[in-house]
């Protein structure tokens, strides 16, 4: 190589320095600590979802269990009206 090109072509100090800070600003380069920051904080993250998503699904649970029984109330409620309804008819006849 000529020798007019070996001083560009030599690496330095200031252009690794570069170099470097340009691969971690567009992200190819990025600290193991930060990586393993990042991921426990997404476990947390998930662990705490999952912690709410079974939460919700007690309630809902509950609540269908609720919902079962006025169901329950509401039919026998209703056949009990019916009947009085008619027998109230047939006497009135």
């Amino acid at each position: 190589m000529p020798p007019e090109l070996t001083a560009w072509a030599t690496p330095t100090g200031w252009a690794l320095a570069a170099l470097l800070f340009t691969l971690m600003a567009v992200g190819k380069l990025v600290p193991v600590t930060w990586v393993n920051r990042m991921l426990e904080q997404e476990r947390r993250r998930g662990d705490d979802l999952k912690a709410a998503n079974d939460m919700s699904n007690a309630r809902a649970d509950k609540l269908l269990e609720q919902q079962d029984k006025l169901l329950t109330y509401a039919q026998s409620a209703d056949s009990a009206l019916t009947a009085l309804r008619h027998a109230a008819e047939r006497a009135g006849r």
